[in-house]
């Protein structure tokens, strides 16, 4: 059902932020850690093997979402000032000693000990260091999506180029950006009104600029 009105528009663009961020940190406690009999919302039984932060606090999905939907009053235009902001921000900085200790080898999932404070991803990592990764096909670029079709969806605008601007802040890979795209193009039209069921169905004909040429 299409909203009936603008205030209802941005009323249903808002909740896809917010449900977003709220997933996100209901998921915290078990981020990372794939035994689903072991997983519960909000768990005050923390299974996250790689870092431990406030229960209710965002990870660095979250913050990118954040970042993305607070640059969107300016179109994007100072996404890469607010993401240098958040993750130099002194919680990261302080926890990325202890999480280059903990390194990235094949065993760490046997770890026992989270590190304290958040996890950057390596896709932030990469674009802080000014070193972006051509074939970083990270979820990451799927997470900014959710904003920037927000904003697109409140302004009648197509998703698929402004997701695109918030994807290539970090990433360049074809794949990361053409999933983006589909994905922003697809939530914004299920914010517009259409049905989720329908959107995914007929997502390929909904933006013709979803692939990269």
């Amino acid at each position: 059902m299409k909203p009936s009105s603008s205030a209802e528009l941005e009323e249903r663009a808002v909740a896809a932020v917010l449900g977003a961020l709220v997933g996100d940190a209901a998921a915290v406690p078990c981020h990372w850690h794939y035994a689903p009999h072991e997983q519960g919302a909000f768990s005050e039984e923390w299974i996250n093997p790689f870092y431990r932060v406030a229960l209710g606090a965002n990870s660095c999905y979250g913050d990118q979402i954040r970042c993305v939907a607070a640059s969107m009053a300016r179109w994007g235009e100072d996404l890469e000032d607010r993401l240098r902001d958040r993750f130099l921000a002194p919680d990261y900085a302080a926890a990325e000693p202890a999480k280059q200790a903990y390194g990235y080898r094949g065993d760490q999932r046997a770890r026992s000990t989270p590190i304290d404070g958040p996890w950057r991803h390596r896709t932030v990592d990469r674009f802080l260091a000014g070193a972006i990764e051509d074939d970083d096909t990270s979820a990451d670029a799927l997470v900014r999506a959710i904003p920037a079709a927000a904003a697109a969806a409140i302004a009648g605008e197509p998703a698929a180029p402004i997701v695109d601007k918030v994807v290539v802040a970090t990433q360049r890979s074809v794949v990361a950006r053409e999933h983006a795209r589909l994905i922003g193009t697809a939530l914004s039209a299920v914010i517009r009104g259409m049905s989720p069921a329908q959107a995914l169905e007929n997502v390929g004909d909904l933006d013709a600029d979803c692939a990269i040429n």
